[in-house]
């Protein structure tokens, strides 16, 4: 978790400016930035492309506005695509009601960012998805190793006493 903030804050951190001939227009996506809180969105969605290799944005548009703008969580979104690729919409399902109707989001409501798509794919590629099988073989060896030290470097004492023909006596045992 710490690394994949690091890498976040990395990215983000510096933060970004907003550079145009037009002072308008230069004020308008500046008033945008903090009347949307975009440096967490931002965060959100570098966040996302780190973990799952895509990030879905939602836009509340009314009457050609932009009044709202959310990060979706991308473990509960799909993108339902014809057969040749083109985005038809996005369904969201809901985690905690697996019984309820899945949402459907137009493709104008959703902003996707894929992180390395590979050919056609509809998402992008995880950065962290390829060390996930590594640091389960690490684990393994971890536990492995710490049941087999438990077996035998605290292996019980056998310690015998006598033989068949000399009997220990009550003080030896």
């Amino acid at each position: 978790n710490s690394a994949v903030n690091k890498i976040v804050d990395f990215t983000i951190g510096p933060g970004f400016m907003i550079d145009s001939k037009n002072p308008t227009v230069s004020d308008l996506l500046n008033q945008f930035i903090i009347d949307h809180n975009f440096d967490n969105l931002l965060r959100r969605v570098a966040r996302d492309l780190l973990l799952f290799g895509t990030s879905f944005v939602q836009l509340d548009i009314q009457k050609q506005t932009i009044k709202g703008i959310k990060s979706l969580n991308p473990k509960f979104m799909y993108v339902k695509r014809d057969e040749y690729g083109t985005i038809l919409e996005y369904v969201q399902k809901d985690p905690q009601n697996s019984f309820k109707e899945p949402v459907t989001l137009s493709k104008n409501e959703v902003i996707q960012f894929n992180n390395s798509p590979i050919g056609d794919r509809a998402y992008g590629c995880s950065r962290i998805q390829s060390l996930v099988y590594l640091l389960e073989i690490k684990r393994n060896i971890e536990l492995d190793s710490a049941r087999i030290l438990n077996r035998k470097a605290g292996a019980p004492l056998h310690v015998k006493v006598g033989n068949e023909h000399n009997r220990a006596t009550t003080t030896e045992l």
